[in-house]
This record gives structure tokens, sequence and C-alpha cells, in this order.
């Protein structure tokens, strides 16, 4: 949810003019924005900040710092997040729902059984990720010695989501990562900047 951070999304234009850098909603530096268009009939749903190359450089420094700290978390605080927006997206699936088939131009029916079907199973099954991942104890090749092999975090994983299918495409890589303990920078689709991105 952008500006108006209610429990509910939002159609209103004014609601998407921001990007989200480090856990905050700020100003971008272009002048430049993108007309989020209706594919049906062509109207404006919103107009959404494009980002700059400052922009993109200053997400990575964020996450590179905020991954140092995340990937320490305990499995309980990964999946806490990943939580919290299942169940925003559960409170609000009818309107995600009605602004995915407005936005990405798909029928009503397929948009809930996106959102319902698709989406939501999924990150449920990211969540339960930090409490599966497991390392392992190997036998050596060397005798006396024991191979121990351990999971741990990419780091920073660049996302860019497609415009068919926007919300479980991006989900489908963000709420993993996030859930195993990586920071994330997602570029949705200009097609599709506010189910693939900003929601």
């Amino acid at each position: 949810m952008a500006k108006a951070k209610t429990s509910t999304t939002s159609l209103r234009k004014s609601d998407w003019n921001s990007l989200f850098i480090g856990g905050k909603w700020v100003r971008g530096g272009s002048r430049r924005v993108i007309q989020d268009r209706n594919p049906y009939d062509n109207e404006i749903i919103s107009e959404v900040p494009s980002a700059t190359n400052e922009d993109v450089d200053h997400a990575f420094a964020i996450a590179e710092s905020a991954q140092r700290k995340h990937r320490h978390r305990t499995p309980q605080e990964l999946a806490q997040p990943i939580q919290e927006a299942v169940s925003y997206i559960e409170s609000n699936a009818q309107e995600i729902s009605r602004l995915l088939a407005i936005e990405s131009g798909s029928s009503a029916t397929f948009a809930r059984f996106h959102v319902h079907q698709i989406a939501l199973p999924m990150m449920r099954e990211a969540a339960s990720f930090p409490f599966r991942a497991f390392g392992q104890s190997m036998t050596s090749v060397v005798p006396g010695k024991e191979n121990l092999v351990k999971r741990v975090p990419t780091g920073i994983v660049s996302v860019i989501s497609p415009w068919n299918g926007p919300l479980h495409l991006s989900m489908r890589a963000v709420a993993p990562a996030l859930a195993l303990g990586n920071a994330v920078i997602l570029k949705p689709s200009s097609d599709t900047p506010i189910c693939g991105g900003l929601l």
C-alpha cells in the first residue's frame, strides 16, 4: 500500500506516486512518470514515478546494509513479513483482484484465481522456508574428515517481473528470497507497476 497506509488498497491516482526504498515511501529523483493504463480502454489508472540510476544505486546500497542484519534473523523473524503480506492480501483480496483485472487486462475470474489460488498459496509456502532451510553433515572422501554443508543467503536478489500475472510472478521470487534472509530489489513491468511492485 502506498501513501494512504489504510487497510484497503486504492485506485486513486495519487496513491502510487512514490518509490519504496529501504522500508520507506520516497520521492524518486526523476521527473519522468510512467502512465499506467488500463489495456482495455487506455484510461490512465495512475502515474507512477520512474527511478533514476541514482535511485537504483541508493536502493542497492540500502539493501546491502539491511541484508547484513536480515541474514541473522531467526526463522520466526524471517517468516513474519511474508505472513503479514499474506494477511494483507487476504484482507484486501477483492480490491486487489479488481485492481489486477483493471491493470493487467485479465478477466475478473482469472484475477481472483490469480490471487486466491496462485499468489496466496505460494506465499504461504514461502513463509515456511526459514523453518526448512537445514544444512547437513556429509561424509568426506578424506579419512577422518567430515563435510558440513550450510545454507546461507545469497545477498541481494534482483527481480524483474513481467506484466502477465504480475502479483504472483513478483511474489514467486520476492517471498522466497526474503524468507531465506536475502534482500530484494524489485523492478516491475512498466505495464503493471502497481500489482507487480508497488502493491
